[in-house]
């Protein structure tokens, strides 16, 4: 599946245009995609249903979310490592794969944050905890990174960090099985 990209200073920016939803309409009904949306439907007071910002505003060229992940190549379980994903990136082992991304796409995920200090990065994955540091803010991770623990439900629970770095994390659970109600 390929996205439409945009020239923004030395990158190209995947997103998510008008014609790409009506091309994919499955994207509605991608539940992590749903929740990302209600989230950002509600911290942005879009006007309407959260679907129609899925249409018309998520994931946009001019949306205020910008969304990536740490390892780009899908699989339908953390442990997959399949034939096509040995073909794609030559290695047999998948720690070699998470071991290159660390090494390369982190530095340039750390220079987009360095570049373009968004506000607040949410992350979903608690125990992708200290990829998430090293990822967004490189070996430099603040030292007065203050992490407090809101419960949400009887098993989960967010983290809001607080620093002197401009921009805030948040770490929460998957938005898939462990996040259920809205």
């Amino acid at each position: 599946m390929t996205r439409p990209t945009y020239a923004m200073s030395n990158y190209l920016v995947p997103y998510l245009s008008k014609s790409w939803k009506s091309e994919n309409p499955g994207l509605l009904k991608w539940q992590f995609d749903q929740k990302i949306s209600k989230l950002s439907f509600y911290i942005t007071d879009y006007e309407g249903h959260y679907r129609d910002y899925m249409r018309n505003k998520y994931c946009e060229a001019d949306s205020s979310e910008f969304k990536v992940n740490l390892f780009p190549l899908p699989a339908k379980s953390i442990d997959e490592w399949s034939d096509a994903h040995i073909e794609r990136t030559k290695t047999r082992i998948k720690y070699h794969y998470r071991t290159y991304c660390a090494q390369n796409r982190f530095k340039l995920l750390h220079a987009l944050v360095d570049e373009f200090k968004p506000k607040v990065i949410v992350c979903f994955g608690q125990g992708y905890l200290e990829e998430f540091k090293l990822a967004f803010w490189g070996d430099g991770t603040p030292q007065s990174l203050k992490e407090t623990k809101h419960e949400i439900g009887e098993r989960n629970s967010i983290s809001l960090f607080e620093s002197d770095h401009a921009t805030k994390p948040i770490v929460a659970p998957f938005l898939g099985r462990n996040l259920t109600e809205d």
